[in-house]
């Protein structure tokens, strides 16, 4: 786990030694524990190394091969690094190191492109090839791990993070717009391939790419898809248990202390459980460390002492005060370089700290399985409508008599709102139907009270429709575009900006595949969500988790807080001169409802938060 730079320049205008030392000393905190770099020709090279697995300088970076014909710059973990470096070995290779980085360089070597297929883990790389004078590169199936790029006719700039972008000194600090005004309008971050700034772009998750180092040509392809496979009709939760226990074997992989975030939900308590098991199968003696937030509004204590009965680990946690977590906000935004998406970004982020000051340097964490599996409330709109779609009237009934017995609601009027929803769903196929929509979306835009017109009007934005909504198809959209791949990037930006490697069980890509290839019925039943969680973790955690009908992560309670200690710091973005002299804002209204708000009369605390965000982040650009 670290972080690179790269440059290619052909105007041969740069000081590339200082150019690429500017670059690594920007993200510094994603290796603290070496650094190097290597200049050929009109390239430079920089890495920034955390030292996970082989911490000795057999793994140093970047890393030539022994005939010196292919040098490779590489973030992330190839966590089946040991079972391709014994196929390789087989193969006839020999390798001087005990690290992945070694290993996914001679997969290249041994299968060029090819090698990706091979790869279980997350990363982001560069490899040169001096013969052909060519750069083959990829991020991984999710993205993971970040990549971004800056290119010109004549110079091409790559970095893990946009910050070492700008420390080159050759790139302009300019506001992307359209970025921005999606977020302010609407909250919507990370749901494409832009950026914050014009003309800094993501490498998109799933792609390789490759450079012609004389002519600058770049072109890129996509190496993954999520699909569905055929299964084998055998006992689904076993199978897919199988499947999890072997991606938390695999992310146990490790030279130094390894951790666990810990809340009352199933997800974290299913990693925490999965390794207490096989410390104990391995009669390794490792402690357990958990960290955890505790809020008073969300008291999850009873089910992680459960847990923690369990396990034994040890814990530790969090409880900060609002204006306690707002000290860390202006710090966790710099190392983000773009807004999260809400306070709760900053309890990952003071955990993470935790853990560093632990001197425990990877966290294991449940992002993914919500996306995955339908963790969220909404999915089961998704689920009744898939189940309608497909003509399973039967099986919606009994659905929806189950989850109305368990949940209340009534009955007549959920069958209403679904049947609207399908009419509205197959109107979209129609081209009135759908220039209606866009009018009706521009309109209430233009009539959002919160923003001037002039802006407004320059930047609307057409949402289009994306996808159907049927369970599978919000499934993919969660986990390839939104919102799965903003949580990526906020765990990525707090585990980094530590000093410390997050690794994501339920993330694998064959526990993904699988769960996406699974029935609908597999994944929500009754008034249960994750149903196939549930059911490969019985006996396996406790079970007042696994029978926990309520869900709630990290929670922070920002309306709460914006009535208390949070009102005078946000009025006082909101009433400063700064926010006044950007002309986005109808600030006297913001400041009623801020009021309002305070009162009790409204909750805009999430909205206010987007507008605060945005202020403390515009002035550093």
């Amino acid at each position: 786990m670290c972080g690179f730079v790269f440059l290619l320049d052909n105007t041969n205008t740069l000081n590339k030694p200082d150019t690429v030392n500017h670059m690594m000393d920007s993200i510094r905190h994603r290796g603290p524990d070496d650094s190097g770099y290597e200049i050929i020709d009109n390239m430079a090279f920089g890495f920034r190394r955390l030292s996970i697995i082989d911490l000795s300088q057999a793994s140093h970076q970047p890393m030539w091969d022994k005939k010196k014909e292919y040098l490779i710059v590489f973030n992330g973990e190839i966590y089946n690094y040991l079972e391709i470096k014994n196929e390789l070995e087989n193969l006839g290779h020999t390798f001087y190191s005990n690290g992945d980085t070694e290993v996914l360089l001679t997969a290249y070597i041994q299968w060029g492109k090819n090698c990706l297929q091979k790869l279980n883990g997350m990363f982001s790389f560069l490899i040169y090839d001096n013969k052909n004078k060519q750069i083959f590169g990829a991020r991984d199936r999710f993205g993971i791990k970040p990549l971004y790029i800056h290119k010109t006719a004549e110079k091409i700039f790559i970095a893990s993070e946009i910050k070492a972008l700008f420390a080159s000194g050759a790139i302009n600090k300019q506001v992307n717009w359209q970025v921005a005004s999606k977020y302010l309008f609407y909250g919507i971050l990370e749901d494409s391939n832009d950026t914050f700034f014009d003309n800094v772009t993501k490498i998109p998750a799933s792609h390789a790419f490759q450079i012609d180092t004389q002519n600058l040509n770049f072109s890129h392809w996509q190496f993954w898809k999520l699909e569905k496979k055929e299964i084998a009709s055998l006992n689904y939760a076993e199978q897919y248990y199988q499947h999890f226990k072997d991606s938390v074997n695999l992310r146990l992989r490790s030279d130094v202390p390894v951790g666990v975030f810990l809340s009352g939900g199933m997800d974290s308590t299913a990693i925490i459980c999965e390794m207490k098991r096989q410390l104990d199968a391995s009669n390794n003696p490792s402690k357990l460390h958990a960290y955890s937030f505790i809020s008073k509004q969300f008291d999850e204590t009873q089910y992680i002492d459960k847990t923690l009965e369990y396990t034994h680990a040890d814990i530790k946690y969090l409880s900060s005060k609002p204006l306690e977590l707002w000290d860390e906000f202006d710090s966790a935004l710099k190392m983000h370089d773009e807004p999260m998406h809400s306070i709760t970004a900053l309890v990952g982020y003071k955990l993470m700290k935790m853990a560093h000051n632990d001197g425990v340097k990877v966290i294991l964490n449940g992002q993914g399985a919500d996306e995955a599996i339908a963790g969220y409330p909404n999915y089961f709109q998704n689920f009744w409508y898939s189940l309608l779609s497909s003509a399973k009237f039967n099986t919606l009934n009994k659905e929806l008599n189950s989850f109305i017995k368990e949940q209340g609601g009534n009955k007549r009027k959920k069958l209403f709102d679904l049947f609207l929803t399908y009419i509205r769903i197959k109107s979209r196929h129609i081209p009135l139907y759908r220039t209606q929509a866009l009018k009706k979306q521009i309109t209430a835009l233009r009539q959002d009270p919160w923003y001037i017109s002039d802006f407004k009007n320059q930047y609307q934005l057409n949402l289009e429709y994306h996808h159907d909504e049927t369970l599978s198809d919000a499934l993919h959209y969660s986990i390839n575009q939104y919102p799965l791949p903003l949580y990526l990037r906020i765990e990525d930006r707090n585990s980094m900006a530590n000093s410390v490697e997050a690794r994501l069980p339920f993330m694998d890509y064959r526990l993904i595949e699988y769960s996406y290839s699974l029935p609908d019925e597999d994944k929500m039943h009754a008034f249960w969500n994750k149903y196939i969680l549930r059911n490969a973790m019985k006996n396996k955690i406790p079970e007042l988790v696994r029978t926990r009908k309520d869900k709630m992560g990290f929670p922070t309670p920002i309306d709460d807080w914006l009535r208390g200690d949070l009102y005078e710091p946000f009025a006082d973005i909101i009433n400063s001169q700064a926010t006044l002299n950007r002309g986005l804002y109808n600030t006297s209204l913001i400041k009623q409802q801020l009021l309002k708000h305070k009162k009790g009369e409204v909750n805009i605390g999430s909205r206010v938060f987007r507008i605060v965000q945005f202020e403390n982040w515009i002035k550093n650009v």
